[in-house]
């Protein structure tokens, strides 16, 4: 089975000194003689710069020819390998040299930047160390989804970023000091419970091996600077990159105090009385994807509305329908009217803007 092998370079690429990039074109000859040696190449090649690309389009039986790449990304097709191996497994095991050059950097940029192998209590580090921060982030957020996904770090447990993507911050999600900006559907105590029961559930996972089955419906609303609309977001918390240290001597769980825990989900001081917090450190970060739900949270806000004569004859509840409508379509100017029709006449029941009758 034949398989393509894709280089995309980025800004870790553009990063490389002239001796590491020889060193990779050097490498890669290498690779491409050992696959040719074991009959597995079947041919490949580097690409020119996307400043030489011509882009060829068709639209409407007429040909468009135009300077540069089809698309504007932060990652170029920079060459390619065809290779013949038996499967997938086998094409995904061939490690392509630019990753080990890559790694090779960053370790030796880390040996010069130790405060960045230590717990960080301060982020005035990672912006004096920010070219290092965004490669290693490039990892948890591929430059090519940038433009797209609504990510970022957040310190564990807490509403505070240290690092997003660029849509992310173009949406002002958060201020300047990385605080979420925005409103969450409960109150600040409800939200406090739900972040000490999160905060469990990694303890049991991590320490005691005991998978916590938990969920909470979590929105996020923020206003869109650029509309003035509301947008909805669903959170996603990724632990994947959390450790817990522990403290002392750990609480032992028995059968019973298992049973206990499980039981006080409900109550977090109990939980606390029974694995005191002071014996657990978190060290790392939480991956936070927002995906956005803005157009089921409006559709289900708009059902409800209409169940109520309210809402139609109310000025003021006619305003809300018509902002909820708006944000729907994503057009902040559009006027809402109301009207019913019966034997050809006309009864405006209410209108987002002043009607005139002739």
């Amino acid at each position: 089975m034949q398989y393509l092998l894709l280089r995309y370079l980025g800004e870790a690429w553009d990063q490389l000194s002239l001796a590491a990039r020889q060193q990779i074109y050097g490498e890669q000859q290498r690779l491409a003689l050992q696959l040719t040696a074991s009959g597995q190449y079947r041919g490949g090649a580097p690409l020119h710069p996307p400043s030489t690309a011509t882009s060829v389009r068709v639209r409407h039986g007429k040909r468009l020819v135009t300077d540069g790449p089809f698309a504007e990304t932060r990652e170029q097709l920079g060459g390619y390998m065809l290779i013949e191996v038996t499967g997938r497994d086998e094409a995904i095991a061939i490690q392509h040299p630019i990753k080990e050059a890559i790694a090779s950097m960053v370790q030796d940029q880390l040996h010069h930047a130790p405060e960045l192998l230590e717990p960080i209590t301060d982020q005035a580090i990672l912006v004096q160390h920010q070219e290092l921060v965004d490669m290693l982030m490039s990892v948890v957020f591929p430059q090519a989804s940038w433009d797209q996904a609504y990510a970022a770090a957040l310190l564990p447990f807490h509403l505070q970023s240290f690092y997003a993507t660029p849509v992310f911050a173009r949406l002002g999600m958060a201020d300047e000091d990385g605080t979420l900006r925005g409103r969450m559907n409960m109150d600040g105590q409800t939200l406090a419970q739900v972040k000490l029961l999160h905060a469990y559930a990694f303890i049991l996972h991590q320490v005691y091996g005991i998978d916590l089955d938990f969920a909470y419906p979590l929105i996020f609303t923020t206003t869109d600077p650029q509309t003035g609309l509301e947008r909805h977001f669903k959170p996603n918390l990724d632990g994947r990159f959390i450790a817990i240290k522990t403290v002392g001597e750990v609480p032992p769980l028995t059968d019973e105090a298992q049973q206990q825990v499980l039981a006080n989900l409900a109550h977090p001081h109990r939980l606390m009385e029974l694995l005191p917090p002071e014996h657990f450190v978190f060290q790392g970060f939480t991956v936070l994807t927002a995906e956005d739900v803005t157009d089921q949270e409006v559709l289900s806000a708009l059902k409800r509305d209409l169940i109520e004569k309210e809402s139609i004859v109310s000025n003021a509840r006619f305003r809300t329908l018509q902002d909820k409508l708006r944000t729907l379509f994503r057009k902040p100017d559009l006027l809402f009217g109301l009207a019913a029709l019966q034997d050809g006449q006309v009864l405006v029941l209410n209108a987002g803007a002043n009607i005139a009758y002739g």
